[in-house]
């Protein structure tokens, strides 16, 4: 089993989960912080090399930029996080400037590794990389509804009384408000959720699938609200994405990508996840 060496930009709270969450993966050797604040990103390492050893045999330590050579994905998921009244068009003005800077450092020290875009906003982010060209548009990818679908899956799971486990449910589209349920592909225990219901005589009709959508809309408002923070549900969805790529099977997931037009619009649309390459699960769309 080859180890791999994962690069983090950005050791803030999201930063810090998504290494902490990587930590405990069996095939990664070494996870690389790199961060502005240079004190932080020491803290974050420190604290999670600290763990008990004989459940992970990772490092994590903090590096430059110089780090990227040969590494297998860089994550980028450093940013200001959008304040009280901010428009996310405002919010991207501010996170391009961030990018601009981090890829100018990156560059010298890239070599063809998947670039993973975690920092909001996260589609017109990875779209704004794409359109610099300076990676290739299959090595670019962004976490887009990966945690939508996460957290539809989890509402689901409460609605129905079901281990998570045992649902399948993609989201696609763009992250957030503007994500589409695709119902049509939700199965529970390998059999459509309709027909789930119906057998175990749980209501299922138009008013609760759009109570569960509005659920699922406003998970990320809801959980800011209470905590402050969302930060433990993107880590997971980004550890999950990781242990796809790099698995030896293809996965069927969702995943932030360019689309097959003139303008390199990003959505997250089905894609076929593994063996270290990514493929759209309908080219034709």
């Amino acid at each position: 089993m080859k180890k791999r060496r994962i690069v983090i930009i950005g050791s803030g709270n999201v930063g810090a989960a998504i290494s902490y969450a990587l930590m405990y993966q069996s095939d990664i050797q070494e996870i690389v912080l790199l961060d502005v604040n240079r004190e932080r990103a020491l803290g974050v390492a420190m604290d999670i090399n600290h763990g008990i050893h004989q459940i992970s045999t990772c490092f994590i330590r903090v590096g430059t930029y110089a780090d990227c050579v040969d590494s297998d994905a860089v994550i980028i998921c450093a940013g200001k996080n959008r304040t009280k009244n901010q428009t996310r068009e405002e919010l991207l003005e501010e996170n391009q400037k961030i990018m601009d800077q981090i890829l100018t450092e990156m560059m010298p020290y890239y070599t063809d590794s998947f670039v993973i875009v975690v920092s909001n906003p996260v589609d017109a982010l990875t779209e704004y990389i794409i359109k610099r060209n300076i990676f290739s548009e299959k090595k670019v990818i962004g976490t887009g509804c990966l945690l939508d679908t996460s957290r539809w899956i989890s509402v689901l799971s409460d609605y129905l009384k079901v281990p998570s486990s045992k649902i399948e449910a993609y989201a696609v589209g763009k992250h957030g408000d503007k994500h589409i349920l695709l119902w049509e592909f939700v199965k529970v225990e390998n059999v459509s959720i309709k027909k789930y219901c119906e057998k175990n005589n749980i209501v299922w009709n138009e008013k609760i699938k759009q109570d569960l959508h509005f659920c699922v809309a406003n998970m990320g408002t809801e959980i800011i609200a209470k905590k402050g923070i969302s930060q433990y549900g993107i880590a997971t969805v980004v550890a999950y994405l990781i242990s796809i790529i790099f698995g030896d099977k293809k996965v069927l997931s969702v995943v932030g990508t360019i689309c097959n037009d003139e303008n390199k619009c990003v959505k997250s649309r089905l894609c076929y996840i593994g063996n270290g390459g990514i493929e759209n699960a309908f080219p034709n769309t």
